[in-house]
């Protein structure tokens, strides 16, 4: 009879710590905002309690503020990272390198987020050519991702420029636009659809100049709706093309609506035929999408200064009537994420924090929303915001605990599972997620305070929350 008893509580055991221990289900985040619409909705759970943890930290590559400014991709429990000049696979349960390689031999800002079919990942860098010395514009492929990788070039764009938009994938083609300019003005650039398979570019679209306002495509990715491709432009046009020929379907100018709309930085986000979107001069916009591809205007509203890409999420027990709207304003100091409803009805503004250059994703957990996004400023937080209704509470905010990890963040975070993942122009990326009760079990000797691990081992990528 003790024996028995003896064996139940064992097995009582197991089952307990089998319990407390975390189980890592990531869903694929493959490109810009998850999806071909940029939805930027999530059904991992993510970190809901204000009780959270960088469960490790990794320190990537950065020169000054040559760090990470894309958002990391996950598939299956790895994370890919571009920074400066190279392509990281992170395992995401414990932050360790699987491997690294370099992509770009020349480095620097990388501000179009990679996207992946699955096998591969594509990317595009600004690199000196090793035939001519000349600096080219080159599409690449990272392959054998888990084996050892292998990098390749994909497709030259003779058109040179930067490669500055999300690159969007979409049964077997790429799709993003070029950029070229100055600080303070824009000169060109050019949207490709290009073959993941071979590299031939179907085909590709430079837009038309009017009114003194020159395209060029910065940050501004598409998104694709059936046979058609959405995405704006620095001369404050919305386009619609034809995604298989490059053939134009509509052109909207927001200028006919605000004189003083500005451009479009933002990625279109796609919602029950509708584009959402922002534009420089402070707007967020709402246009229906006809079933001919065309375009209506239904509704702007002024938020203040914004490269974010809205966020758009069904209706929750908290609003049964409207989904609801979620985006960032602010460049680097006195930002503010801004809800609205799908009429253009402002619920809440939830301020005193840095620039929100970010573009948002959502979690909900049938009740409420929650928001995660990071702020543009030295200290480079990352935040997650619970939608109560007709205001919203600070869940968490997370500041890099060092100095040096400290840095701006201009990209968003990425879902993995339990974790939410972001980088900063320091290098860092950091893995961010709920405390468990495992922590409190002395199973084995554990590191428990990070702040110690980092002050001990100089030398080392990792940094791990155990």
């Amino acid at each position: 009879m003790l024996k028995r008893n003896k064996s139940f509580v064992i097995s009582l055991v197991v089952v307990m710590l089998f319990t407390l221990m975390p189980m890592n289900v990531f869903a694929d985040w493959t490109q810009f905002q998850g999806d071909i619409v940029n939805s930027g909705v999530t059904t991992d759970k993510l970190p809901t309690s204000s009780s959270i943890t960088a469960d490790w930290i990794t320190k990537t590559e950065s020169a000054g503020w040559f760090g990470i400014d894309t958002v990391p991709l996950v598939i299956g429990d790895n994370a890919y990272v571009f920074a400066s000049s190279n392509l990281y696979k992170i395992n995401i349960s414990n932050g360790r390198k699987v491997w690294e390689i370099k992509v770009d031999s020349d480095g620097g800002f990388q501000l179009s987020t990679t996207a992946t079919d699955g096998s591969n990942i594509y990317l595009g860098v600004q690199e000196k050519d090793k035939t001519d010395n000349k600096i080219k514009l080159k599409v690449k492929k990272v392959s054998n991702l888990n084996g050892t990788p292998n990098v390749t070039e994909l497709a030259v764009l003779s058109e040179g420029g930067q490669l500055n938009t999300p690159i969007t994938y979409d049964n077997g083609k790429l799709y993003f636009g070029t950029w070229k300019g100055t600080v303070d003005t824009t000169t060109g650039g050019v949207y490709y659809c290009v073959d993941a398979s071979n590299g031939n570019i179907v085909w590709k679209y430079t837009g038309v100049k009017n009114d003194n306002r020159e395209d060029g495509f910065y940050w501004a990715g598409a998104a694709i709706v059936g046979n058609y491709m959405i995405f704006g432009n620095d001369a404050s046009y919305i386009h619609v093309l034809d995604k298989n020929n490059g053939t134009e379907k509509d052109k909207f100018d927001l200028r006919k609506v605000h004189t003083d709309s500005r451009e479009v930085r933002s990625s279109i986000c796609v919602y029950d035929n509708s584009a959402y979107f922002t534009d420089k001069g402070g707007y967020l916009w709402k246009l229906n999408i006809n079933s001919d591809g065309t375009l209506k205007y239904e509704w702007s509203r002024k938020i203040g200064y914004t490269t974010s890409t809205p966020v758009v999420v069904k209706n929750s027990k908290v609003d049964r009537k409207n989904s609801r709207i979620y985006v960032g304003q602010g460049q680097f100091s006195g930002g503010k994420l801004v809800c609205y409803d799908t009429k253009g009805n402002c619920k809440w503004e939830y301020k005193g924090i840095g620039g929100v250059q970010s573009s948002p994703i959502v979690y909900s957990d049938g009740v409420y929303n929650y928001i995660y996004f990071t702020e543009n400023s030295a200290k480079g937080r990352g935040y997650c915001i619970k939608d109560k209704g007709y205001n919203a509470s600070l869940v968490w905010t997370y500041t890099p605990p060092r100095d040096e990890m400290q840095n701006y963040t201009l990209q968003g975070m990425a879902p993995a599972g339990e974790y939410v993942i972001y980088g900063n122009d320091a290098g860092y990326l950091f893995g961010i997620k709920e405390k468990t009760l495992k922590r409190a079990f002395k199973i084995e000797p554990l590191v428990a305070d990070i702040d110690k691990l980092q002050e001990e081992s100089v030398a080392v990528d990792v940094y791990e929350k155990k």
